[in-house]
C-alpha cells in the first residue's frame, strides 16, 4: 500500500506540473521542484475514461512528449475507467449522502 500511495502522489505532482506550465515567471521554482519529484517516479498509473486524451495511443504520445520535454523516463500506465461525468455524479451523490470515498 505504501508504494501505491507514492505512485498516486507522483501522479498528482505530474498533473500539477501541467497546471504550472502557463505561468513560467511565477512558477519557475515550483516547476523545478515538480520536475525533480517527477524524475524520482518510474511509473504513473492514469485511470480515466477510455477515450480521454485519445485512449492508450494518445497517452503513449503524451508520455513520449513529457519524457522528452522534461528529461523524464517515466512510463504512463493507462487504464480505462469510468467517464468523468459518471465519476462526478458518484462524488456528488456521496457528498449529498454525507460521505466521500476518493480513490
Amino acid at each position: 500500500m505504501g508504494n501505491l500511495m507514492k505512485i498516486k502522489i507522483g501522479a498528482q505532482q505530474f498533473f500539477l506540473l501541467l497546471l504550472a506550465l502557463p505561468c513560467p515567471l511565477i512558477a519557475a521554482d515550483a516547476l523545478d521542484g515538480l520536475i525533480a519529484a517527477a524524475k524520482q517516479e518510474s511509473e504513473l498509473y492514469f485511470v480515466a475514461g477510455p477515450s480521454t486524451f485519445g485512449g492508450k495511443k494518445g497517452v503513449a504520445e503524451l508520455e513520449a512528449a513529457f519524457n522528452k520535454k522534461f528529461g523524464l523516463s517515466m512510463r504512463i500506465r493507462f487504464s480505462a475507467g469510468p467517464e468523468m461525468n459518471a465519476m462526478a455524479a458518484r462524488v456528488i451523490t456521496e457528498l449529498k449522502a454525507g460521505g466521500f470515498s476518493p480513490d
